[in-house]
């Protein structure tokens, strides 16, 4: 039997921890490792496909953390949320504007973009009422 999954709202916070402390002090990210923990948070997410507001926060212990939101980085396994209208993203996530446009173009109720803290309207980078408000 099938579990179908209508989740409209998601908070998540994604703690991640490369490699050993000695390691990631000198400086020496595990890429592989990093682009798997990408890979596992992209393709949980993508199974909700009926998810309206996404809220994606990293809390960067070591490493460079999560989310990128960056088509190299896995972007497009997300592209059956066709119902996303909100998104925010934690500060310091990288996203640049071929992500916006492809955004734009598989979500097509998104209303607006934001990084950093939500309730802070500087923290807007891109609004379909205001498209030029994305400066990358």
């Amino acid at each position: 039997m099938e579990m179908r999954i209508t989740l409209k709202v998601l908070k998540v916070t994604v703690v991640y921890v490369p490699k050993p402390l000695t390691e990631a002090v000198a400086g020496e990210g595990d890429l592989s490792q990093e682009q798997e923990m990408q890979n596992l948070v992209y393709d949980r997410l993508a199974r909700l496909t009926k998810l309206e507001t996404l809220c994606l926060d990293g809390n960067v212990l070591w490493g460079s953390g999560f989310p990128q939101m960056t088509l190299e980085s896995g972007l497009h396994k997300l592209s059956d949320l066709a119902m996303l209208k909100e998104l925010y993203l934690s500060e310091g996530t990288r996203i640049g504007a071929d992500e916006v446009q492809w955004m734009t173009e598989h979500w097509p109720k998104l209303h607006s973009i934001s990084i950093g803290d939500s309730k802070n309207r500087d923290a807007m980078i891109w609004s379909r009422d205001h498209p030029e408000t994305y400066d990358s």
